[in-house]
């Protein structure tokens, strides 16, 4: 190496009068880089910690575990208009006591299905649709028309439901009753532990004895299902009236007798 070759590599510091104050000759250059294996188990854990808390959010925003329902429902027949009643077997009766329920008895035409729709967390649940669902069609039940009584007018939300159409899908209605027209409520409609609906549904079998369950469409969260309502376990049952007598209340007796 020359010796202008060895000056290059000298450093020097120089006071404010131009004199050479330190002199070093650096003979070797050493260069320190970050231990790799310390990157890679940063690296480790920076990804393991990132994958427990991705499991702890969607634990936490998840809705419902698996196979847990998140609906309930309780429904009633009965109908604000009197068109409800139930058409039994003819066996010889002269009069029938009254009953909310009658024995033997398949509910009418027309009659009126409340379904009372009810979460169970806190979570909302979005109903997006109603349904019937046909399980089986036969004549008109012959027999005895036993006309019902008049319901308590409530607030509640009314549809209806055509089992004679190829695909019965509860379509909303106006509420007509004591002469007034509420705006038909259409879905989706939201409910949670707090914050209930219900849902009145006229079901019309005009020529047909149909047996049938309601199915409710949902979502929660990025949850979805069906809730399938039936009659404490059985089907529903709707039959229409035209091969049926029609019986009347008599409410002295409170029994039924021809009209």
């Amino acid at each position: 190496m020359s010796q202008e070759q060895d000056d290059d590599l000298t450093m020097r510091v120089r006071d404010v009068s131009g004199n050479v104050v330190q002199g070093q000759k650096i003979d070797n250059v050493t260069v320190h880089e970050r231990d790799r294996r310390t990157v890679v188990l940063l690296a480790v854990v920076l990804v393991v910690v990132l994958a427990a808390a991705a499991v702890i959010v969607w634990l936490v925003r998840k809705p419902e575990e698996p196979g847990k329902p998140a609906l309930a429902a309780a429904v009633a027949f009965g109908d604000s208009q009197c068109r409800a009643g139930h058409v039994v077997p003819a066996q010889g009766q002269t009069s029938i006591p009254y009953a909310r329920r009658p024995a033997g008895g398949v509910t009418v035409t027309g009659a009126e299905l409340t379904a009372t729709l009810q979460g169970l967390s806190e979570a909302s649940v979005v109903l997006q649709s109603v349904r019937a669902e046909v399980l089986s069609r036969k004549p008109a039940m012959p027999g005895l028309f036993l006309q019902g009584r008049c319901a308590s007018e409530v607030t509640r939300r009314f549809f209806a439901i055509d089992l004679s159409a190829q695909a019965p899908v509860a379509t909303p209605v106006q509420d007509e009753r004591a002469g007034q027209r509420g705006a038909p409520a259409d879905f989706p409609l939201k409910v949670n532990l707090n914050d209930v609906e219900q849902l009145v549904i006229r079901v019309d079998s005009p020529r047909e004895d149909v047996e049938w369950v309601l199915v409710v469409g949902w979502t929660s969260g990025g949850d979805s299902g069906e809730l399938r309502i039936d009659d404490n376990g059985k089907p529903f049952r709707s039959t229409a009236v035209t091969a049926a007598q029609p019986w009347c209340v008599d409410e002295a007796q409170n029994v039924w007798k021809p009209c």
